[in-house]
């Protein structure tokens, strides 16, 4: 008797089992069905799709964009170094053009009257500015500056220390 009620208690529950197989198969589908009617199609899934690629798409293009403007700055950059280099060259050799003229109208202003203790201190800076740069005074007015102060240091003994 105990073998048939444990025949017919496995019987109950392997129909049990069935049955709530059976069960959870139709909850299944009846789940997927309903989900199924959430799901967007046609255009609707068009745009969530596109939805969720926009934002990878953005990040995309903000980094094609700072590389561009990276690659567009060092070629501006690199470009003009050429051209940079050649106008300093020009402006230093300008530059130094207007010194040694500035320096001789200088040296001019400065001869013309030995005598003068203003002249005098003048000449000396001028000296000392033209030795110092390696700016070149034209030779005569060099010369002829030199004989000035020679010729007035001969009546007064303070311009000695200019005319050498």
């Amino acid at each position: 008797m105990a073998r048939r009620r444990n025949r017919q208690t496995s019987q109950a529950l392997s129909r049990l089992a069935k049955q709530v197989d059976a069960a959870i198969k139709s909850a299944e589908q009846k789940m997927a069905d309903a989900v199924q009617a959430f799901r967007p199609a046609g255009w609707r899934r068009a745009v969530r799709i596109l939805r969720e690629i926009g934002p990878l798409a953005t990040i995309s293009g903000v980094i094609v964009a700072l590389l561009a403007l990276t690659a567009g700055a060092l070629y501006q950059s690199f470009a003009h170094v050429k051209e940079e280099t050649q106008f300093r060259t020009r402006t230093e050799d300008r530059l130094a053009a207007i010194e040694s003229s500035l320096l001789a109208l200088r040296t001019k202003a400065a001869v013309s009257d030995p005598s003068n203790q203003n002249n005098q201190i003048e000449i000396k800076n001028v000296l000392a500015t033209a030795k110092r740069d390696s700016v070149a005074l034209p030779l005569s007015l060099v010369q002829d500056g030199g004989e000035k102060y020679v010729e007035a240091a001969k009546n007064s003994p303070t311009v000695w220390g200019a005319a050498l």
